[in-house]
C-alpha cells in the first residue's frame, strides 16, 4: 500500500463524518429558518387581529352609546305620549260635555 492508499482509505470515513455533520447543521438551520418564518407569520396575524379586536370594542362603544341615547328618546316620546293621551281624554270630555 502507498501513501495514496493510505489516506484515500482515511479520508473516505473523515469526509463521511463531515459531511453528515454538515447536512445536519444545514437541516437545522432549515427546520429554525421554518419556525421563524411560522413565528413571524403568527405574530402578523396576531397583530392584525389585535387591530380587528380593538376595532370592534370601538364599534360596540359606539353602539351602546347610540344605544343609551334611542333609550332615553323612546322614554321622552313614551312620556309624551302619555301626555298627549291625558289632553286626548281631557280633549274627548270636553266634547262629550258641550254636546
Amino acid at each position: 500500500m502507498d501513501i495514496l492508499g493510505i489516506t484515500g482509505i482515511i479520508l473516505t470515513p473523515i469526509t463521511g463524518v463531515v459531511s453528515w455533520l454538515a447536512g445536519t447543521r444545514s437541516r437545522r438551520n432549515s427546520v429554525y429558518q421554518e419556525l421563524l418564518a411560522t413565528i413571524k407569520t403568527l405574530t402578523d396575524q396576531n397583530s392584525e387581529l389585535q387591530a380587528k379586536v380593538v376595532q370592534l370594542q370601538d364599534e360596540v362603544i359606539e353602539v351602546r352609546k347610540e344605544n343609551a341615547e334611542l333609550k332615553a328618546g323612546q322614554t321622552a316620546m313614551t312620556r309624551q305620549m302619555d301626555e298627549l293621551k291625558a289632553e286626548n281624554k281631557e280633549l274627548k270630555e270636553l266634547v262629550t260635555k258641550n254636546k
